[in-house]
């Protein structure tokens, strides 16, 4: 065990290094603690070792990542086979609905509403504007009968009254700016 604890101590030369180290000792307990808030029987019952032998994650925290993973959220596959590599500082989300921007679903395989909202967010803006010309202002227009000019720039829009007005209202409509942010 005191061997172990020896293991984990980096060199510190430079403050750099300090930081580097503080860093990895704070994601290490950050994961441990959400492993034991968020499966405490798995906790109780784990026999995997707190500590690394790398600069990786330890067998408890990559346990606990495989449970995040099973249980509350894909994370790809290519992040997972990082982990046992080196540390992740976050463990990034990857959306797995439909993408807009792909090109055998795209746009069209967007539910009505959603494809109403392309205007009003930053990148629907952006991808209507940019399309292939103007094909993406078109199909727009041809879609729901507005012209982008008519419609406020996402840039100008103040979302802070707007989600002040809209919070006020009722399902859906209190979900706007959140569908917004999307």
């Amino acid at each position: 065990m005191a061997l172990q604890l020896l293991n984990q101590c980096q060199p510190i030369i430079d403050i750099e290094s300090a930081i580097d180290y503080l860093w990895s000792k704070l994601n290490t307990y950050q994961l441990l603690n959400l492993y034991q808030e968020l499966f405490p029987i798995e906790w109780e019952k784990s026999q995997s070792e707190i500590y690394s032998e790398n600069n990786g994650h330890s067998p408890k925290e990559l346990e606990f990542i495989s449970l995040v993973n099973e249980r509350l959220f894909p994370i790809d596959d290519l992040i997972i086979e990082t982990a046992y590599e080196e540390r992740l500082y976050q463990i990034p989300v990857s959306p797995k609905g439909i993408d807009w921007q792909d090109e055998e679903e795209g746009i069209e395989a967007l539910r009505t509403g959603w494809q109403l909202l392309f205007p009003l967010s930053k990148s629907g803006r952006w991808w209507l504007e940019t399309v292939e010309g103007t094909q993406g202002e078109a199909w727009y227009k041809g879609r729901f009968g507005y012209s982008l000019k008519d419609i406020t720039h996402p840039e100008k829009i103040n979302f802070k009254l707007l989600k002040n007005l809209a919070f006020r209202a009722m399902f859906p409509i209190n979900a706007f700016p959140i569908a917004l942010s999307c």
